[in-house]
């Protein structure tokens, strides 16, 4: 600045230089309060959870509660293993239940690179093994998390017991335009999250998030969500989805498996009913219901909705475990 003052008398020149002048100062507080922050705060797991070798890269799983079919727990984009928190303590009560991060991202360890459906349904299946909880499961997963959950009932069919769907993604997810839109933004904006990540604006948004949690899945969660290393990984699985998508329209049918959609109705793409009713296709032995005054988000944040896809899921369980048709 001093120089611009001393060597540019033109103050339009001087008035095109302070605001990058401004904005390289904010970059460079806003670095060094993340890199301060980052070292002095720590993001153990919780007690009951740890990590497994699978495949030469390290999974974080935590199993909780007792009894079978165990539900197995799917995240959505950007979701970590305390976004269950609510979910995953209601339906421990009723059996077993297992939440897990997919490589490179949570508490597991790098990601040998980007990964597929078929890729990530292997680690799971090596994953279970490892922890030794045994099959068949009931799959549960919210937004893409649903459509790797399908995925992994269609590679490893003999595994999966039922499916509940909580909103979740379709595999037909491009043919809706304003989804093509939405990708295409989505894609450029994910790219620049890291980088504002290191200059702190990410943490700084985290502060005011996920406050309807419980305080130690909101600590937990408000620390990933502000890491430059989990906006990456976040990046790359959403320029895989496309391939991801492709893949699970291999999926055709579950046969009579109970099949349970939860749909939320607030803030949803154009035909995205349809979409959901379509899911629900995929059984005879299923169930669609809408979460009225529900938004995506909500059925896993909100303590109220979160219950309703608890239920969802215990549904599933009670229908695997009388071998009776799924009811509500």
């Amino acid at each position: 600045m001093r120089g611009a003052r001393s060597s540019l008398h033109n103050w339009s020149r001087r008035a095109l230089l302070y605001p990058a002048f401004a904005v390289l100062a904010l970059v460079v507080i806003g670095g060094a309060f993340e890199t301060v922050m980052e070292a002095a705060t720590s993001n153990n797991p919780p007690p009951g959870g740890r990590t497994y070798l699978v495949a030469g890269h390290s999974l974080y799983l935590r199993c909780r509660g007792s009894g079978s079919p165990a539900v197995i727990l799917f995240n959505g984009l950007g979701e970590r293993t305390p976004s269950w928190a609510w979910v995953r303590g209601d339906v421990e009560r009723q059996t077993r239940v297992c939440v897990f991060d997919r490589a490179g991202q949570g508490w597991s360890g790098r990601a040998p690179g980007r990964q597929d459906a078929h890729q990530l349904s292997a680690d799971v299946r090596g994953l279970l093994a490892a922890a030794n909880v045994p099959g068949p499961y009931v799959l549960a997963g919210h937004s893409v998390g649903g459509t790797y959950a399908l995925a992994y009932a269609m590679d490893y069919p003999k595994d999966v017991a039922g499916v509940a769907l909580l909103d979740s993604s379709t595999p037909y997810q491009f043919d809706l335009s304003a989804y093509r839109s939405f990708y295409s933004l989505w894609t450029r904006a994910s790219a620049l999250l890291p980088t504002l990540a290191r200059a702190g604006v990410a943490r700084v948004y985290s502060f005011v998030s996920f406050s309807s949690f419980p305080s130690d899945a909101r600590r937990a969660l408000r620390s990933f969500s502000s890491s430059p290393r989990e906006l990456r990984a976040d990046r790359d699985e959403f320029a895989e989805l496309r391939t991801v998508f492709r893949q699970d329209k291999a999926l055709t049918s579950l046969g009579g498996k109970p099949l349970f959609v939860l749909t939320a109705d607030l803030g949803q793409l154009s035909g995205w009913p349809a979409a959901q009713k379509r899911l629900a296709g995929l059984s005879t032995n299923s169930v669609q219901k809408t979460a009225h005054g529900a938004t995506h988000a909500a059925l896993l944040e909100d303590r109220n909705y979160a219950a309703v896809s608890s239920r969802a899921i215990d549904a599933v369980v009670r229908s695997v475990r009388t071998s009776s048709p799924l009811a509500w």
